[in-house]
């Protein structure tokens, strides 16, 4: 087999996995994410009282632990959406998220592992710093359909996920009205946000992942185990995910498409400082720790897809009999 050919083998290979493990990943976690856009995208009013309860009842040690006992822990923000919208609601954007999920995480994966191999010395093992531009190229790259993406659903989410009575409509729907309005650059409003998010983001996990990765490999095989490989990738998601929530809050901000606050930041520096001031600093880790529930799992479920390589095993089924 040529060099050409094997690349493109296994380029195929990342195709399948990335699109399998975003599909499967995104279907899990999918009304969490839902509620942490409906959390980051609704301000702290004048009397500091949210519009959504936050996803804990309590907001000290004490209360917390209070709750914990009395059995009163609970998702406010997506029980209220289910008893408004019912199980739909709680998937209110999820076709947009399932269609373009796939080009998302195979250009994240793609790119990452391509660089990584261009800047890569021989049998020299990559340094941190290179692992770090490398993740930076793979969140720079992601940017063509990241941006578009998350802004439809960031649109459906708030002007459809929030309110009594109010249809639900179709993506299509907001993707014209946004190009009829400010053209097709319109769909890359938040684009300088997301790259914050995303380059900030990469720039931890997939050095992160490697590192706990390689922790964990066996001296015979050269590969970790199974459920070491998943907990390296749930690790370095949760921590990266929970380390990047400013810029997530920010770039949904921004991009919210909430009647209320249309217009009302901007840029980057302009919504990090209104939100700042006229709200709390809190604000920009209230979902920390829920967005770290969202991109756990979605990165385990990732590199488990990898591990068991469910690209090769389509592939070969694939190939003509002999």
């Amino acid at each position: 087999m040529s060099t050409k050919t094997e690349k493109d083998f296994q380029l195929k290979e990342q195709i399948i996995n990335a699109s399998s493990a975003g599909l499967i990943g995104i279907s899990c976690v999918y009304p969490l994410n839902l509620m942490k856009i409906t959390l980051q995208s609704k301000p702290v009013t004048i009397d500091k009282e949210r519009t959504y309860k936050k996803l804990l009842v309590s907001n000290n040690v004490y209360n917390f632990l209070s709750t914990w006992k009395k059995s009163h822990f609970r998702f406010n923000c997506g029980r209220e959406i289910f008893q408004r919208h019912g199980l739909r609601g709680l998937y209110n954007g999820f076709t947009v998220n399932a269609f373009f999920i796939t080009p998302e995480k195979t250009i994240k994966l793609v790119v990452n592992d391509y660089l990584c191999a261009k800047l890569q010395k021989k049998n020299e093992p990559l340094s941190l710093y290179q692992r770090m531009l490398a993740g930076a190229g793979a969140g720079t790259c992601q940017l063509i359909v990241t941006v578009p993406m998350e802004l439809l659903i960031i649109r459906k989410v708030t002007t459809t996920g929030s309110g009594v009575n109010i249809e639900i409509t179709s993506a299509w729907h907001h993707a014209m009205e946004t190009i009829r309005q400010k053209s097709f650059l319109g769909l890359y409003k938040g684009a300088v946000a997301t790259w914050n998010r995303d380059v900030f983001f990469s720039v931890i996990y997939f050095p992160l992942f490697a590192y706990l990765n390689n922790r964990g490999r066996s001296l015979e095989t050269d590969k970790a185990p199974f459920y070491h490989t998943l907990m390296s990738g749930i690790c370095a998601g949760a921590v990266s995910g929970y380390l990047a929530t400013p810029f997530d809050v920010i770039k949904t901000r921004i991009q919210s498409g909430d009647p209320q606050f249309k217009n009302a930041y901007n840029g980057v520096i302009d919504c990090a400082k209104k939100i700042y001031l006229n709200e709390h600093p809190k604000t920009f880790m209230n979902t920390a720790v829920l967005r770290a529930m969202v991109i756990a799992p979605m990165f385990g479920i990732l590199q488990m897809v990898f591990y068991i390589g469910i690209g090769k095993a389509v592939l070969r089924t694939d190939e003509p009999k002999s």
